[in-house]
Protein backbone atom coordinates (compact mmCIF):
# COMPACT_ATOMS: atom_id res chain seq x y z
CA UNK A 1 0.00 0.00 0.00
CA UNK A 2 1.58 3.42 -1.25
CA UNK A 3 4.62 4.96 -3.29
CA UNK A 4 8.21 4.55 -2.46
CA UNK A 5 10.38 6.85 -4.54
CA UNK A 6 13.90 6.42 -4.46
CA UNK A 7 16.20 8.95 -6.09
CA UNK A 8 19.97 8.09 -6.39
CA UNK A 9 22.66 11.18 -6.97
CA UNK A 10 25.78 11.42 -7.28
CA UNK A 11 28.39 11.61 -4.23
CA UNK A 12 29.45 15.54 -3.48
CA UNK A 13 32.81 15.75 -1.59
CA UNK A 14 32.89 19.42 -1.61
CA UNK A 15 30.23 21.74 0.41
CA UNK A 16 28.91 24.54 -1.48
CA UNK A 17 26.19 27.11 -0.30
CA UNK A 18 23.43 27.22 -2.72
CA UNK A 19 23.15 30.99 -3.62
CA UNK A 20 19.52 32.93 -2.15
CA UNK A 21 17.54 33.72 -4.57
CA UNK A 22 14.45 36.10 -4.38
CA UNK A 23 11.52 35.81 -6.12
CA UNK A 24 9.47 38.47 -7.16
CA UNK A 25 6.27 36.42 -7.26
CA UNK A 26 6.42 33.65 -5.35
CA UNK A 27 2.91 32.54 -6.89
CA UNK A 28 4.51 31.84 -9.98
CA UNK A 29 4.04 28.93 -12.25
CA UNK A 30 7.29 26.83 -13.62
CA UNK A 31 7.09 24.92 -16.33
CA UNK A 32 9.40 21.96 -17.77
CA UNK A 33 10.68 21.21 -20.83
CA UNK A 34 12.71 18.21 -20.62
CA UNK A 35 11.77 14.43 -21.49
CA UNK A 36 10.56 12.01 -19.07
CA UNK A 37 10.80 8.31 -19.80
CA UNK A 38 7.60 7.06 -18.00
CA UNK A 39 7.41 3.39 -17.49
CA UNK A 40 4.94 1.85 -15.87
CA UNK A 41 2.33 -0.97 -16.44
CA UNK A 42 -1.20 0.02 -15.18
CA UNK A 43 -2.58 1.43 -17.74
CA UNK A 44 -4.91 3.97 -16.16
CA UNK A 45 -1.95 5.23 -13.89
CA UNK A 46 0.42 5.13 -16.61
CA UNK A 47 -1.96 7.71 -18.68
CA UNK A 48 -2.74 10.02 -15.86
CA UNK A 49 0.95 10.16 -14.80
CA UNK A 50 1.34 11.08 -18.68
CA UNK A 51 -1.89 13.77 -18.48
CA UNK A 52 -0.16 15.38 -15.74
CA UNK A 53 3.03 15.80 -16.81
CA UNK A 54 2.43 17.03 -20.37
CA UNK A 55 0.26 19.86 -18.80
CA UNK A 56 3.60 21.38 -16.55
CA UNK A 57 5.09 20.88 -19.92
CA UNK A 58 7.13 17.94 -19.75
CA UNK A 59 7.37 15.95 -22.84
CA UNK A 60 6.82 12.03 -22.07
CA UNK A 61 7.58 9.22 -23.34
CA UNK A 62 5.56 5.87 -22.22
CA UNK A 63 6.42 2.64 -21.78
CA UNK A 64 4.40 -0.28 -20.25
CA UNK A 65 7.57 -2.25 -18.88
CA UNK A 66 11.48 -2.12 -18.88
CA UNK A 67 11.36 -4.22 -22.26
CA UNK A 68 9.15 -1.38 -23.76
CA UNK A 69 11.27 1.19 -22.00
CA UNK A 70 14.03 0.09 -23.61
CA UNK A 71 12.44 -0.16 -26.80
CA UNK A 72 11.06 3.42 -26.83
CA UNK A 73 14.45 4.62 -25.74
CA UNK A 74 16.60 3.08 -28.42
CA UNK A 75 13.65 4.60 -30.91
CA UNK A 76 14.01 8.05 -29.03
CA UNK A 77 16.58 10.31 -31.07
CA UNK A 78 16.80 13.21 -28.52
CA UNK A 79 17.89 12.89 -24.73
CA UNK A 80 15.82 11.38 -21.82
CA UNK A 81 16.35 13.67 -19.13
CA UNK A 82 14.77 11.49 -16.67
CA UNK A 83 13.33 7.73 -15.85
CA UNK A 84 10.60 7.55 -13.73
CA UNK A 85 9.68 3.89 -13.32
CA UNK A 86 7.66 1.56 -11.33
CA UNK A 87 9.62 -1.13 -9.44
CA UNK A 88 7.55 -4.34 -9.70
CA UNK A 89 6.39 -5.16 -12.95
CA UNK A 90 5.89 -7.86 -15.71
CA UNK A 91 9.01 -8.17 -18.00
CA UNK A 92 11.25 -5.76 -16.17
Amino acid sequence: MGTIFKIYLPRVHETQVAPKVALSNPGIHLNGNETILLVEDEPALRQATTKFLKGAGYSVLEARDGQDAVEVAEGHSGPIHIAVSDVVMPRA
